[in-house]
């Protein structure tokens, strides 16, 4: 059997008319002499024994990946701590060349103490504030009581992956090269997802959450989703029946934590019988481990709700619960954990800016998700009335909620001032709300604000999207004007895309209606360009961004850059890897 739709009309959710060799909207459109249709047939299910299969290949995969760690583990036990490089050519591997980073340097003995503990300070001082999910306390007095065996700290695969996201940009008294850090960095990363598919726990994910940051940062989003898909195997509930045996394994690993049934229910099921997965399981020993736990888990659902904000993709995210337990505020969780653990969350006020962002990217925004994963018949005049009506009406839902929350009033919320010693304390949790906010509202109405082509002429430019459009992009940039640059510098990876979704649409926007470009894009581009300091995303971007700015200038000039830049029907993310390609064979903008 065929699929009802052509390939291309499928995947722009359009009605197609399925005449052959063409339908009418490739027709029109001039997208190919002869439409693609996919033969699909119908699935049966399972054959008879292809678990059991399955599962035996999986054992047999485990069986080699703990013998290559036992092997690694014994070579690394043979090298003492601080072996010059010199000697440890000579009791290298013979796959390992001659001269280049012997394994001890690029192994988790590479690091002392001391540069531990200097990268771990690093990360509180830049890292955690946009992306709070450790108690700075416990970690710093576990780096303390095992100072001279770290390995036996619980938190050591936490300790690791700080040290794989800090390590490359953080300067430390060492005297390795950058391509050396970037390779411990790299045989952290490897080490971490391992220890996570192996052994089950609380340090487990939260190491695998913070080495998403190096993936996101690099650009490398099929990587980052799949380490965001292991997190969500470890704290959410199992989807169904899976095609491998390992997806298998981790949906273990995911009953046995039941993060999400802990958020929920706020430890009502646990110890009792549950409707969903987990029962039976104990409670958190201390609030620390409850509160880490929260964290956890609303950082892996903040994570893939927003970096897939715009897409069409079916995506399963969870559907909100508006009775969770969310993040407590800052005052509680930076107090130590002797006082933590004998207080109850009743008795202080759980409002904190990243219980905000929580509420709005994993709650507020699922209307958005839900809202572009619907078809519209764009061709029709009833069908673009439909849409421009839905989608008027959660654009209406949105605005207020925001007006609703006091922490979003002005854009004055991303500094506070301490009472005490009236210093400006800047807020990136608040920067990030207003720009994932901004970035929803534009994935909200792009596709509405011009026509693909074709229809341009029948239906033409949609203005209230586009005022709404170039309403958020103003507010972008006002947000990232009241940011300093040395703290845009520091923020993380995860503000680039809300960046270059703006500064996409006003190119746009001045292209097809043939208007000057506004002043508040230079503003964002240099934005994507203090981001590259630190991320190689910021800066393809960046690249992308100041070539269709000068292109623009210039009226007339055809562009260099792919034509899926320029077509709003595609989002940021369907254009990712064209655009990638097309940075990797460009000579770099300065």
């Amino acid at each position: 059997m065929e699929q009802s739709s052509c390939y291309l009309c499928r995947q722009r959710k359009v009605k197609c008319d399925r005449r052959k060799p063409s339908c009418g909207f490739c027709v029109k459109n001039g997208l190919g002499a002869q439409c693609r249709y996919i033969a699909t047939q119908k699935k049966h299910g399972l054959r008879a024994g292809y678990v059991s299969k399955l599962e035996q290949r999986l054992d047999r995969l485990e069986a080699e990946v703990r013998e290559m760690k036992a092997q690694q583990s014994q070579f690394h036990r043979n090298i003492p701590l601080g072996t010059p490089e010199s000697d440890c050519n000579d009791i290298l591997p013979a796959s390992q060349p001659s001269g280049s980073l012997t394994i001890s340097r690029s192994s988790s003995t590479a690091l002392p103490i001391t540069i531990l503990s200097s990268l771990c300070n690093a990360w509180f001082q830049k890292y955690h504030r946009w992306f709070p999910i450790l108690h700075n306390l416990s970690l710093l007095n576990a780096l303390e009581e095992h100072s001279q065996n770290l390995e036996l700290s619980p938190l050591y695969v936490v300790i690791k992956a700080i040290a794989a996201v800090t390590l490359p940009n953080t300067p430390t008294q060492d005297t390795f090269e950058q391509y050396q850090r970037e390779q411990i960095s790299n045989t952290y990363r490897q080490e971490i997802t391992m220890h996570a598919m192996d052994e089950l726990s609380l340090p487990s994910l939260q190491a695998v959450l913070i080495i998403t940051i190096i993936e996101l940062g690099a650009g490398k989003m099929s990587k980052f989703w799949n380490l965001l898909a292991l997190c969500k195997r470890y704290s959410t509930i199992p989807p169904p029946v899976v095609q491998l045996k390992l997806i298998i394994s981790e949906h273990r690993m995911a009953m046995q934590l039941g993060l999400r049934d802990l958020v929920v229910n706020q430890c009502s099921n646990f110890n009792n019988a549950s409707l969903l997965p987990p029962r039976m399981l104990p409670l958190p020993s201390t609030l620390v481990e409850q509160e880490e736990k929260i964290r956890a888990y609303w950082m892996t659902e903040v994570l893939d709700a927003s970096s897939t904000m715009g897409v069409g993709w079916n995506l399963g995210l969870m559907t909100p619960e508006q009775q969770s337990w969310l993040p407590c505020s800052d005052n509680v969780w930076t107090s130590p954990q002797s006082f933590v653990s004998v207080a109850t969350f009743g008795d202080f006020d759980l409002s904190s800016s990243f219980a905000l962002y929580v509420t709005l990217v994993a709650n507020e925004l699922y209307v958005v998700h839900q809202f572009l994963q619907q078809p519209f018949d764009q061709t029709t005049s009833d069908g673009r009335a439909k849409w421009q009506s839905e989608c008027r009406a959660v654009d209406e839902r949105l605005q207020m909620w925001r007006d609703s929350s006091p922490l979003l009033a002005s854009f004055s919320g991303c500094y506070d001032v301490t009472s005490d010693e009236m210093q400006i304390v800047f807020d990136p949790i608040i920067v990030m709300a207003f720009a994932i906010f901004d970035s929803a509202i534009i994935a909200l109405y792009q596709r509405l604000a011009f026509p693909p082509a074709g229809l341009d002429k029948q239906h033409g430019p949609f203005y209230h999207a586009i005022q709404r459009c170039l309403d958020a992009c103003d507010e972008m940039t006002s947000v990232v004007r009241s940011v300093k640059d040395v703290d845009l510098e520091n923020m993380g990876p995860h503000i680039i895309f809300p960046i270059f979704v703006a500064s996409r649409f006003f190119l746009v926007h001045a292209k097809t209606l043939g208007v000057e470009t506004p002043r508040n894009l230079d503003l964002l581009i240099y934005s994507l360009r203090l981001c590259g300091q630190h991320w190689q995303l910021g800066r393809r971007l960046h690249k992308v961004l100041r070539t269709a700015a000068a292109e623009c200038e210039v009226k007339g000039k055809t562009t260099t850059l792919p034509p899926q830049f320029f077509d709003l029907q595609y989002s940021h993310l369907d254009i990712d890897k064209v655009l990638e390609i097309w940075a990797e064979g460009q000579d770099p903008v300065g």
